[in-house]
C-alpha cells in the first residue's frame, strides 16, 4: 500500500475510534464531553451545573465528527497510462481471422459532487489497433483496424460497506481497412479472384467494422472490470479495519454515518437523522491548508474549554493516550490493531492540531499526491 493512502487509512481508524470513545452516536444521546482533569473534591456540583447549561446551551448538532481527505490521493493511486498487446482469433463477417491488439490509454479518476455518497467517475480513453490476417477458399487477407473509446465507470464508497463499482460504459467507432489481397494464384484466373474479394470485402465492411466494434468492446470491458476490481480489492484491503469498525457503529438510532464527495475532498461524518428521515447537508468551513492533509474536525460542543488541553494529548503523547488505552481494553483483534495504528503515527509526530471557527481540526501532516502517472506496458493479459 502506498504511503499517501495510509494517511486516509490512519483517518479512518482514528474517525471510528473517535466515536467509539465518545459514544456520541448511540440512539437518542446527546453529545458526551470527555472526563477533565478537574479537582474530583470541587467537581462535582460543578459538573452537574455545566451539564445543564451545555444541554441548554449546545442545540443537538447535524454533525458532531467529520473525516475530510483530498480526492487528489485516491486519484493518484488510481491514474494509470496503459499500452499493451495481446494475441486475437476472432470470426469477422464470417471469416476467421488471428493477429494482435494492442490497447493504448489514459484511465483517469475524478471525485463527483455528491451531497449523499462518496461518488467517483474511472474514464478510459484510448484505443485498440488490430492487425490481422483471415482466410477463405485460398484469398488471404491481411487488414488492420482502430476502434477509438472512452469507457466510464462509476464507483462509491460507503463507510460500513467499503468501495463499489457501477457497470460500465463504453461508447466506441471503428474504421476497419484492407491492407492486402492474396488470391492465391496468379495470371488472369488470379486477378479476377483478387477483384471478387475486394468487391465482397467493401460490401461487408460496415458490417465487418460493426463486428469489430463488438469485439473490442467486449475487451475494453474485460480490461477495465479487471483493473477496476483489482485497485478496489487493494482499496477495501486497506480499509478493512475501518470498514469493520463502522460497521460495528452503524447501529439503529437517531444518528448514522455518511459520506459524500465535493470538488475537491471525501467527507465522511456522524449524521443525525430529522423526523423526516433525512440528515442535514454538511458544509465545512473553507480552509487553505498547505500540502492538502488528511484532517478530523471534531465540533466544538465536543470539546469544551476546560478539556481541550487534555483532549489535544490524545494526538500527542502514546503513553498517555486515553483513546489508546480504550481501544487496547475492547475484545477482539480489531481493536489491538487500531491502537497499534495509532500509537505508530503519533510515535512519528505525524498529528497537529488547529482551531476553526467552532470546530477543533486534527491534521494528519502527509506529503502532496504525487503527479506522477504509474505506467502499464505489460501485455493486458498478464497480471500487473
Amino acid at each position: 500500500m502506498s504511503a499517501q493512502f495510509c494517511a486516509p487509512r490512519a483517518g479512518f481508524v482514528l474517525f471510528t475510534a473517535f466515536l467509539a470513545m465518545l459514544e456520541t452516536i448511540a440512539a437518542g444521546d446527546e453529545p458526551k464531553c470527555l472526563p477533565t482533569n478537574d479537582d474530583p473534591a470541587t467537581s462535582g456540583a460543578a459538573n452537574e451545573s455545566t451539564s445543564t447549561e451545555s444541554a441548554s446551551s449546545h442545540p443537538r448538532r447535524a454533525h458532531l465528527v467529520v473525516l475530510r481527505f483530498p480526492a487528489a490521493i485516491l486519484s493518484a493511486k488510481m491514474n494509470r497510462d496503459v499500452d499493451g498487446q495481446r494475441g486475437i482469433a476472432d470470426v469477422i463477417a464470417g471469416t476467421p481471422v488471428r493477429g494482435t491488439a494492442r490497447l493504448t490509454g489514459k484511465l483517469r479518476v475524478q471525485p463527483v459532487p455528491s451531497p449523499d455518497r462518496a461518488c467517483f467517475n474511472a474514464v478510459f480513453n484510448g484505443a485498440i489497433y488490430c492487425r490481422t490476417i483471415g482466410g477463405q477458399e485460398g484469398v488471404t487477407v491481411q487488414s488492420h483496424s482502430i476502434t477509438r473509446f472512452t469507457a466510464s465507470k462509476e464507483f462509491v464508497f460507503e463507510p460500513d460497506r467499503g468501495f463499489y463499482a457501477q457497470p460500465t460504459k463504453v461508447s466506441a467507432q471503428t474504421q476497419c481497412f484492407t491492407d492486402g489481397i492474396n488470391p492465391g494464384r496468379g495470371g488472369f484466373i488470379g486477378r479476377i479472384i483478387q477483384r471478387r474479394a475486394s468487391e465482397r470485402i467493401e460490401s461487408e465492411r460496415a458490417h465487418a467494422a460493426a463486428e469489430v466494434r463488438e469485439h473490442s468492446i467486449k475487451r475494453i470491458n474485460a480490461r477495465f472490470d479487471e483493473f477496476m476490481a483489482d485497485e478496489l480489492a487493494r482499496l477495501n484491503k486497506a480499509v478493512e479495519l475501518q470498514t469493520r469498525l463502522a460497521q460495528l457503529r452503524n447501529i439503529t438510532g437517531t444518528r448514522k454515518l455518511i459520506a459524500h464527495t465535493t470538488p475537491d475532498y471525501v467527507e465522511i461524518a456522524d449524521g443525525l437523522l430529522a423526523a423526516d428521515g433525512q440528515i442535514a447537508l454538511l458544509e465545512l468551513p473553507a480552509t487553505h491548508q498547505a500540502g492538502s492533509p488528511v484532517q478530523l474536525w471534531i465540533h466544538g460542543s465536543l470539546v469544551p474549554e476546560n478539556t481541550g488541553a487534555t483532549l489535544k494529548t490524545i494526538f500527542t503523547s502514546p503513553d498517555h493516550n486515553t483513546l489508546i488505552q480504550a481501544l487496547k481494553s475492547w475484545p477482539g483483534p480489531l481493536a489491538v490493531d487500531a491502537a497499534a495504528a495509532l500509537t505508530s503515527l503519533i510515535g512519528e509526530n505525524k498529528f497537529a492540531v488547529q482551531d476553526i471557527g467552532n470546530w477543533m481540526v486534527v491534521d494528519i501532516n502527509t506529503p502532496p499526491p504525487s503527479t506522477a502517472v504509474a505506467k502499464i506496458t505489460t501485455p493486458p493479459d498478464m497480471k500487473r
